[in-house]
């Protein structure tokens, strides 16, 4: 087994992350897409072969690091234990509501996807942290119970902001 099978067998029980992956085993595109945005060197060219296990390990910590009190996560020790014990709660928070954690995530992918093609096409400035850095605020945005809407305006404000 790697490394990244034996990190994620914790999980394997669980049905939040089962919801997930399951999602992006038949859903290749949609891996591709988080491939595209936050695995590839480039902002523009694809990873080939990312295993689910690691996309899943990000989107794990995604769905829970807006939960996480930053100077906490930025001082580094004890991040791991952090990060499951969250995914934990967020699993036992949501018995009956992951579709809608799925689709939330996703719509979020999509709205980062086309800023990175948007900023990409217009020869802007975009990268892979900048873009989480993005998930991580929207993730805030949800758990605050803030609205906002992926809008073409919005997308164009990113793009010129990481540029």
């Amino acid at each position: 087994m790697k490394k990244a099978e034996i990190d994620n067998a914790i999980y394997d029980d669980n049905t939040l992350s089962a919801i997930f992956k399951n999602y992006f085993e038949e859903n290749n595109d949609e891996l591709n897409i988080i491939n595209k945005i936050f695995f590839a060197p480039t902002s523009n060219s694809l990873v080939k072969d990312v295993p689910v296990e690691q996309v899943m390990t990000f989107i794990r910590k995604n769905l829970v690091l807006p939960m996480t009190p930053i100077s906490y996560y930025a001082r580094g020790t004890g991040r791991t234990d952090l990060l499951s014990k969250l995914f934990e709660k967020l699993s036992d928070d949501n018995i009956n509501n992951e579709n809608d954690l799925l689709k939330s995530f996703i719509d979020k992918i999509h709205f980062l996807n086309s800023v990175n093609d948007y900023s990409f096409n217009k020869n802007l400035r975009i990268n892979r942290l900048a873009l989480e850095t993005f998930l991580w605020m929207f993730g805030i945005l949800d758990q605050e119970d803030e609205k906002y809407e992926f809008s073409e305006s919005l997308k164009i404000d990113i793009s010129s902001i990481l540029s």
